[in-house]
């Protein structure tokens, strides 16, 4: 009698363990804990940037109206000094744009990384790698590719969707 019992509980205790581990080796199949993202395709699909971008090119068309009207009033002049002060102010110009267009990168940068972050969290990642073509990430398979995941996240978050 009591080897039967003792049978009985080894017999259970066998198909609990096996079960544990089939559900452990079937969650580590269906989803890894580690993905990688193409930085460049989360940067160019980002709707953030486009946003910025329209601001960009709005201040680089004023620099041309303001540029354009004083070449035309310093060519119909003939004003050698307005010329080369119009030149500085063209140089100035493209500093400024240059400049803006560093800080909206960096803007970009950071809010995506902000969302990237999130998205780990959320859907449990223990690292997501980010392939940007220097060398950082040379080859994954693509089943661990969560670019076009983590870029509708990332835009559903940017436009105020949870």
């Amino acid at each position: 009698m009591m080897n039967s019992k003792f049978l009985i509980w080894i017999v259970i205790n066998s198909v609990i363990g096996v079960c544990v581990i089939a559900y452990l080796v079937i969650r580590n199949i269906e989803k890894p804990d580690q993905a990688f993202v193409i930085n460049q395709e989360l940067f160019a699909g980002f709707n953030g940037r486009s946003e910025l971008n329209q601001k960009l090119e709005y201040v680089k068309e004023r620099h041309k109206q303001v540029l354009d009207s004083l070449f035309v009033q310093m060519k119909n002049e003939k004003d050698e000094e307005g010329l080369k002060s119009l030149s500085e102010k063209s140089r100035k110009f493209i500093s400024d744009e240059q400049e803006l267009s560093e800080r909206y990168t960096q803007q970009i940068w950071k809010q995506i990384n902000a969302y990237v972050n999130d998205y780990g969290k959320e859907n449990d990642y223990e690292m997501i790698f980010g392939a940007n073509g220097s060398g950082s990430l040379m080859y994954a398979r693509e089943a661990v590719n969560v670019t076009d995941e983590v870029l509708e996240y990332i835009n559903k978050r940017y436009e105020g969707e949870k």
